[in-house]
């Protein structure tokens, strides 16, 4: 029996600004976080939502981590470099939970995200979404058990 409780929800359109990498390390993301933080603080661009991470393509050997940073934007903004703006596609149906604890112990929620996908006969549609809900106090800490996660899974039968 698994401890987390898998809710299912649409959700909307939204325009994010990004970066986005193939990394050899999901945990190497906080560098992705801080270019991007850095890029947007630098170019007073205004925040309007929840970061995330999307995971393009899950890694199955070293290097093909595929992940996206996004941060939720409402205001117009011609981006530079690897900085894109772009419009997230609204997902009808997300199956989604709630991660509390450290991002060493986030595997556990894709395991029952996983199990109850598989059991209720739905396939992943799509790429992963993680939403940062809180952050570790110290960002690189990945032992904080006061972070909270949603992991989204967008799903279909």
């Amino acid at each position: 029996m698994s401890d987390y409780q898998i809710v299912l929800k649409a959700v909307p359109a939204t325009k994010v600004i990004s970066l986005r990498r193939v990394l050899v390390k999901p945990q190497y993301q906080r560098i992705l976080w801080a270019e991007l933080q850095e890029y947007c603080e630098k170019n007073n661009v205004r925040i309007a939502g929840t970061a995330l991470a999307i995971y393009r393509s899950v890694g199955t050997r070293q290097g093909d981590w595929d992940i996206e940073v996004c941060i939720p934007v409402d205001t117009d903004h011609t981006p530079s470099g690897d900085v894109k703006i772009s419009i997230l596609p609204a997902i009808e149906v997300m199956a989604c939970t709630i991660h509390t604890g450290p991002f060493q112990t986030v595997q556990k929620a894709y395991t029952a995200l996983n199990e109850w996908v598989e059991k209720n006969g739905y396939h992943i549609t799509g790429p992963i979404r993680e939403l940062n809900l809180r952050l570790p106090n110290i960002p690189s800490n990945q032992n904080d058990s006061d972070a909270v996660n949603e992991i989204q899974f967008p799903i279909g039968k």
